[in-house]
């Protein structure tokens, strides 16, 4: 369970990470106006923190550790496969509805590490099971590294790069996922 988590939050902050380096390119692949929405997307994790702590809170305190995590690997792969549907559309719309969607499980996947240590393993294994979480947020750093290299090539088509790593990154979600 613990790995299934700590894999899932890999997943969620790569989801996060890819779209703040390569905005630019982003927004004259798709031919927006102007770069707020791909902002948007980028900002979206932070906002709705606010929020969806509350709601984690509340969650947590009223039904199964278990069912809480489901739903939030649920959001997170509903909103990932939406964000695939743009290759379909040609348009940035998908990616920033999907994007959105997955923002509201970090809360519900991200702030369960503590929760799960307390419940599930013994008292001497708390610091393993934090530091496990922890560590899953260096794949924020990894999706930093991972736009800059799938980026990297100025003759290349943005929209079918993205495309493509939208789409790995959701089939290594989706393993995920139908184990966790």
């Amino acid at each position: 369970m613990l790995a299934s988590l700590c894999f899932m939050l890999v997943f969620n902050y790569l989801t996060d990470g890819f779209l703040v380096p390569v905005a630019a390119e982003v927004q004259k692949a798709y031919k927006m106006q102007n770069i707020y929405p791909v902002t948007f997307t980028v900002i979206v994790w932070s906002v709705q923190a606010i929020p969806m702590t509350f709601v984690s809170m509340w969650l947590y305190n009223n039904f199964a550790y278990s069912n809480v995590l489901r739903l939030g690997s649920l959001l997170q792969i509903t909103g990932a496969w939406i964000r695939s549907y743009a290759a379909v559309t040609g348009t940035f719309t998908p990616i920033l509805i999907g994007t959105t969607i997955q923002s509201l499980s970090s809360c519900l996947l991200g702030q369960s590490g503590n929760l799960l240590a307390n419940k599930w393993f013994p008292s001497n294994e708390y610091g393993t099971v934090s530091a496990c979480c922890t560590l899953a947020h260096a794949a924020l750093a990894g999706g930093f590294a991972l736009a800059w290299a799938a980026f990297h090539d100025a003759n290349q088509d943005t929209k079918e790069v993205l495309n493509d790593y939208i789409f790995k990154l959701n089939i290594f979600g989706t393993i995920i996922f139908v184990l966790f």
